[in-house]
C-alpha cells in the first residue's frame, strides 16, 4: 500500500507540471491520477451459480454476486473545447465477491470469483464549470476489460467525479 501512496503522490507531482491553467484547457494536455468507488453493471456482477465437484458422490453448489469496491488509475486528458476534453484512462479495479447462498455437503469455499481487474478505456468528458479550480465533470466511454486471460472483453462505462488543478 505504501508503494501505490508513493507512485500516487508522484502522479499529482506530475499533473502540476503538466496541466493547464484552470481557465481554458483546449489544446492542453494534463496527467493526473485518479480515485473512487465504482458500481459494476453486466453479466461479472448478475449471480451466478458455481458448481464445486470432488469425489464421486460430493458436490458443493454456491450462488455469488460481485460487487465491486473501489478503483484508483491515472488519466491523461486533451482539453477539446473550455467545457469537453478527450481523455484515455488506466484504472485498476477492486471487487468483493458476496455469497448468496451455498448448497452440498462437505468441501469448502473461498468466495473468490471475480477477482481484482484493470482496465483501459477511452473516455469523453464534460466539465460543468471550465472557469473554476475545482469543478464537477461527467464522463463517459468505452474501454477494454482484462478480468483474466480469454475473458477479456470491450465495455462501456459512465461515471461523475470531481477534479481541482
Amino acid at each position: 500500500m505504501k508503494r501505490w501512496s508513493y507512485l500516487f503522490i508522484v502522479l499529482l507531482a506530475l499533473a502540476s507540471f503538466c496541466s493547464a491553467t484552470a481557465n481554458d484547457k483546449t489544446g492542453k494536455l494534463s496527467i493526473g491520477g485518479q480515485a473512487g468507488f465504482s458500481v459494476g453493471f453486466g453479466s461479472a456482477f448478475s449471480e451466478q451459480k458455481i458448481i464445486y465437484t470432488y469425489g464421486d458422490d460430493h458436490f458443493l453448489e454456491y450462488w455469488v454476486k460481485n460487487e465491486l469496491r473501489y478503483e484508483w488509475g491515472m488519466k491523461m486528458k486533451y482539453g477539446l473545447k473550455p467545457n469537453w476534453a478527450l481523455a484515455g484512462t488506466y484504472e485498476y479495479q477492486a471487487t468483493k465477491p458476496s455469497v448468496v447462498g451455498i448448497k452440498g455437503g462437505g468441501g469448502h469455499l473461498d468466495g473468490r470469483i471475480l477477482d481484482n481487474f484493470r482496465c483501459a478505456a477511452v473516455n469523453i468528458i464534460y466539465i460543468r464549470f471550465p472557469e473554476r479550480i475545482t469543478s464537477s465533470y461527467y464522463t463517459g466511454g468505452v474501454g477494454w476489460y482484462m478480468i483474466e486471460e480469454g475473458k477479456d472483453k470491450p465495455g462501456m462505462n459512465i461515471g461523475a467525479g470531481a477534479e481541482s488543478f
